[in-house]
């Protein structure tokens, strides 16, 4: 935690995304304490074969219990921060997992779900071709996607689904304004 500790002595505000699933028990503290502001746990889907699938190591069991640790720690030691939040990467094949992301959220009382675009940056096997053209998102699949984060909204008033990196924008225009820009 020593690299969160001296970015927080910049006065840098912290963030870290991690799935928190395969982190061990004994690191909680030192990462509660220190100076995080927020932790983003990705969190793709609740389906236990499903989250193999996409994360490939661990298990959602795994998730919740590390994340329950992590919670219960954080009262225990009465801190305000880091804020924890939920990163829910959209991809056609876990789109309908929205729903069940928020009621999980809702559950371990974090802060929200963030939705995220999927991007294709790094030379990966998957092409998400059902989801991007150009890496764009397609127009069928933006539609879909603005669709369930509405649905998902309604469903779960009480708890804070938005959309982040430009999740439900086309971002075909430079401006001066700095701003994400998948191209």
């Amino acid at each position: 935690m020593g690299s969160v500790t001296a970015a927080k002595a910049t006065g840098a505000s912290v963030e870290l995304n991690s799935t928190v699933a395969s982190m061990p028990d004994a690191m909680i503290p030192g990462l509660l304490r220190s100076g995080l502001d927020l932790l983003s746990v990705s969190v793709h889907t609740t389906d236990e074969e499903q989250y193999r699938g996409i994360y490939g190591f661990s298990s959602f069991a795994n998730l919740r219990d590390k994340l329950g640790k992590l919670l219960a720690a954080k009262r225990e030691l009465g801190l305000l921060t880091p804020v924890i939040d939920f990163s829910f990467v959209a991809m056609r094949r876990n789109l309908d997992q929205l729903p069940a992301v928020a009621a999980f959220a809702k559950e371990m009382q974090v802060d929200g779900v963030n939705v995220l675009r999927v991007l294709r940056v790094d030379p990966i096997k998957e092409t998400f071709s059902e989801e991007l053209e150009h890496n764009q998102l397609t127009p069928a699949f933006k539609r879909d996607l603005q669709a369930m984060v509405r649905r998902t909204q309604e469903q779960f008033p009480d708890v804070r689904v938005n959309f982040t990196n430009n999740a439900s924008e086309d971002n075909d225009e430079v401006t001066a304004s700095p701003r994400y820009h998948a191209g």
